[in-house]
């Protein structure tokens, strides 16, 4: 039997505007047949909670999916391109626009 572990759910909490973000990861435990059929999965098996400041400056060697390149990105670098993604992704749903402090105002 082999047995694997795998993120199931990763998220960036941002509880209170100007609060420390943390990162969490749900992890997911797959057994699995030795010719790799699934037999169990248990989810949310353990969980990673981990402060962005306590790993902010760590780097990662990363190969693009899409135009493969390879680069280096940080913690820092990676956390800023998902609050991009994540501010593109909720003024096409929600409207609105992003203010000089970074904030996403909408009209009511």
């Amino acid at each position: 039997m082999i047995t694997r572990i795998r993120s199931q759910q990763i998220y960036i909490d941002l509880p209170t505007p100007d609060s420390e973000p943390w990162i969490n990861i749900i992890v997911q435990r797959v057994e699995m047949s030795d010719d790799y059929e699934t037999m169990n999965v248990v989810d949310r098996w353990d969980q990673v909670n981990e402060r962005l400041s306590d790993i902010i400056t760590e780097t990662y060697q990363y190969s693009d999916p899409v135009t493969s390149t390879p680069w280096h990105i940080s913690t820092a670098g990676l956390a800023d391109a998902i609050t991009n993604l994540a501010t593109k992704l909720i003024i096409s749903k929600c409207g609105g626009y992003v203010d000089d402090k970074g904030y996403i105002i909408i009209e009511e």
